[in-house]
């Protein structure tokens, strides 16, 4: 079971540490931000599953839970704010050309 962490704890780390360095907006920032969370959260989980306590290691997967919960949420926004944001360009644009 702890392998499983292992390879899931290292990537999010990584993937959140270059988010951080390459966001482009604060909501870009958060998610990057909550990414790395996770990751660092799954090392917790890590050495609480090898010291044998289960009770601990619960509280820490429905923490990590939750986290992805937000953090998918906030891919989300900012996707959609992403795709708005080039959709209203592009009707101002369309608007420019007619008059």
């Amino acid at each position: 079971m702890t392998g499983i962490h292992v390879a899931y704890a290292l990537p999010l780390l990584v993937i959140g540490w270059t988010g951080l360095h390459m966001r482009k907006s604060v909501i870009g920032g958060t998610v990057a931000f909550l990414v790395a969370w996770q990751g660092v959260l799954a090392l917790a989980a890590i050495s609480v599953f090898q010291r044998a306590k289960p009770a601990e290691g619960a509280v820490l997967l429905w923490v990590l839970v939750f986290g992805a919960a937000i953090a998918l949420a906030s891919l989300l926004v900012l996707g959609l704010r992403r795709y708005y944001s080039d959709r209203d360009v592009r009707w101002r644009r369309n608007e420019e050309i007619r008059h």
